[in-house]
């Protein structure tokens, strides 16, 4: 199993804790409710977790091809430049969906 976190697998988890959440308060077992709590707020936290992660590799990326673009653009070297921007509009797209 791998340790990186995952929106998917966070949000999966959310979901879980908040079902196990609320048959722990239907059969009135404290037990049950707070470990569905306990497992909602984890599953919560690695989703925001892999949104962070996302966001800071999609900055990097960004980061790296508008500076490769400026230098590629300065000597010239046009099929490295549209790479570049490629690379930097990856970033700003990945970015974004991890707002």
């Amino acid at each position: 199993m791998s340790t990186d976190p995952s929106k998917t697998h966070g949000s999966t988890q959310a979901s879980m804790g908040s079902a196990q959440q609320k048959v722990g308060e239907t059969l009135g077992n404290e037990n049950m409710q707070a470990k569905g709590a306990a497992r909602n707020a984890q599953g919560q936290a690695e989703h925001t977790q892999a949104k962070n992660q996302g966001y800071m590799e999609g900055l990097a990326d960004k980061v790296s091809g508008a500076v490769k673009s400026t230098f590629h653009s300065m000597t010239g070297n046009q099929t490295a430049e549209a790479a570049d921007e490629a690379q930097r509009a990856k970033g700003a797209a990945n970015m974004n969906i991890n707002k």
